[in-house]
């Protein structure tokens, strides 16, 4: 039986900037595409709770990242 898709390989999007080597290197020691997903996830766990839907706690901070 196949296993269920789930949603990050169901409905994947890519974001494409366009750095220089010093901006690149930051990237890289920040935790890259990790960051970028934590701090999306605070994001919207924030605007869950502003709207009053909230659904759980994220578990980790930024800071865990650096």
């Amino acid at each position: 039986m196949p296993r269920p898709k789930s949603e990050l390989t169901n409905n994947r999007r890519c974001v494409s900037i366009q750095l220089t080597p010093a901006q690149h290197a930051e990237w890289k020691r920040i935790g890259g595409p990790k960051f970028l997903r934590i701090l999306l996830a605070q994001s919207m766990e924030g605007a869950r709770i502003k709207s009053g839907h909230a659904t759980g706690y994220l578990g980790k901070t930024l800071k865990e990242v650096a």
